[in-house]
């Protein structure tokens, strides 16, 4: 099958400091069933957490995913599951790690640490009715087709502490998790359904992506809005990075167009103050939503007239509001990517 592989270099790249294959018998690292975007084979994620930890969220069908002797799920359920776990700084121990799913098909794709390192979220999508959630969830019954789903783990030890479903009957789906100074949860998803939005935010309605904030154990919703072009029966874009500044200012990316399996950038929301305020319906999209929800800081697109995109899509902005954004660019011998 297929293994993950975690590896750590100095901070100039010249020396290895710690390398490992993670996986069993199956495919172990690719999504192979919860895909409704190019690329979606290719998610997952690993963090730094400050105490030097590596966390790690993804996805495997193998039955023999190594796991210890209190993982919270020891055996997996269905055909797919998420799994995740924590790994010392230097790579040579796995503190613990689990699956996490039910009898259909999970994904794991995105995990962060709270401010203390107490607790660990990670959040993702699921086809299974029987994804285990707690009765005092946000959500705790599933609503149909796909929804999202977001869990929290013990950090030093890796027992389960609460998850909660999120979503609408129709599609829906986490693709990443952050958190802010109080430790609130944060996720960034799709939906095709009438997703649940707060009165009196921002937002374009009928839109098909949403940015949701729960409080810190999953059984409040605070706030959350749609964003897009108004047509809820199609997705704009494709997320691929999500962070909380320490204002609780909200950054999101994506990308959408062409090389997608459906929809288009035409439309969405730009700000005067945009480095792009066109689009040819293939572009990324930059959005800074401000601490209250009230209005958008900065909407911008970014691209040629080409079709750029990301094979998957994990990128980060830096806690001073740089976006790092990896690109497949130059596709079909084009050279039309702004550089």
């Amino acid at each position: 099958g297929v293994d993950m592989f975690i590896t750590k270099f100095n901070a100039t790249g010249t020396a290895l400091l710690g390398s490992t294959f993670l996986g069993g018998i199956g495919t172990d690292g690719a999504n192979l069933a919860m895909i409704h975007n190019y690329g979606d084979q290719a998610r997952g994620e690993v963090i730094v957490a400050a105490s030097g930890d590596i966390l790690f969220a993804s996805s495997s069908n193998s039955t023999d995913f190594p796991t210890n002797a209190t993982s919270f799920q020891a055996a997996l359920m269905g055909m797919q599951d998420a799994v995740l776990g924590r790994f010392s700084s230097s790579l040579s121990a796995l503190q613990w790690s689990t699956y996490l799913g039910g009898f259909n098909n999970d994904a794991g794709l995105s995990i962060k640490a709270n401010s203390t390192e107490s607790k660990v979220y990670v959040a993702g999508g699921t086809m299974s009715a029987n994804f285990p959630v707690t009765t005092s969830a946000y959500k705790s019954t599933f609503g149909g087709d796909t929804d999202g789903w977001i869990a929290s783990f013990d950090y030093p030890t890796g027992n389960f502490v609460a998850s909660t479903f999120n979503g609408t009957s129709a599609y829906d789906q986490n693709f990443f998790v952050a958190l802010d100074a109080d430790d609130d949860v944060y996720v960034f998803g799709q939906t095709k359904g009438a997703y649940p939005t707060t009165a009196g935010l921002w937002g374009v309605p009928n839109s098909a992506q949403f940015i949701h904030k729960l409080n810190p154990n999953l059984q409040q919703s605070k706030m959350s809005t749609v964003f897009g072009n108004g047509s809820k029966t199609t997705i704009n874009i494709s997320p691929t990075a999500l962070m909380v500044d320490m204002c609780k200012s909200v950054y999101i990316s994506g990308w959408g167009g062409n090389v997608n399996l459906e929809g288009n950038t035409n439309g969405m929301p730009v700000t005067p103050d945009a480095e792009d305020s066109l689009t040819d319906g293939s572009d990324f999209y930059f959005l800074v939503l401000d601490g209250s929800w009230k209005f958008p800081e900065y909407a911008s697109f970014f691209g040629g007239p080409g079709a750029e995109h990301v094979d998957g899509g994990t990128s980060r902005f830096s806690p001073e509001g740089v976006i790092h954004q990896a690109v497949c660019a130059g596709c079909g011998g084009q050279s039309t990517f702004p550089a």
